[in-house]
């Protein structure tokens, strides 16, 4: 197991990312990354010769979805049927957890504020590969959780979104 902090192998900025991946798809079996810009993921995965693992972008967190689907599955024995509210907005954990709900035969509501939702890029990458019908969203948090198994949140301000902390806080907060 090799740790390489992003700050230090400068991917993208000091190496390029078709470099780096030749050369590390040369000593490692696999790469498990946590990355700021999910093209990072992308420009290595299209000249790597190993398997590329998402452990976190700005875009998706496969991982963490994964990890709490397997924790309803632990509580109530099985997925199918079952609805997750995520009070928040359509950020990259909402995004990953409504495609593991989907896939699963799950209901996922999103309640978010106006605005907050997910975006049009998400629906039609949710229609092609999950099901053509995309994940509610509603604005009223307390109708999104009236009929979930699993609530659900998350941060508030997510990569990037730094600048606009103090108005997603008041945005989402009610």
């Amino acid at each position: 197991s090799l740790y390489l902090p992003g700050n230090e192998v400068g991917l993208g900025w000091r190496e390029t990312l078709a470099d780096f991946a030749r050369t590390v798809s040369q000593y490692v079996d696999v790469l498990v990354l946590r990355v700021y810009r999910h093209d990072t993921l992308d420009g290595l995965a299209a000249h790597s010769t190993i398997p590329i693992v998402n452990a976190l972008s700005d875009w998706s967190h496969p991982c963490q979805g994964l990890v709490d689907l397997l924790t309803v599955r632990e509580l109530f024995g099985t997925e199918a049927g079952r609805t997750v509210a995520f009070v928040g907005d359509g950020n990259n954990v909402a995004r990953s957890l409504a495609v593991g709900c989907g896939k699963l035969g799950m209901r996922f509501v999103l309640a978010c504020p106006p605005g907050y939702g997910f975006d049009d890029r998400f629906k039609a990458q949710y229609r092609e590969r999950v099901s053509p019908d995309v994940p509610t969203e509603v604005n009223d948090p307390a109708a999104a959780v009236r009929e979930a198994d699993v609530i659900y949140t998350d941060v508030w301000t997510s990569m990037g979104q730094e600048a606009e902390r103090e108005e997603r806080l008041r945005r989402v907060a009610p």
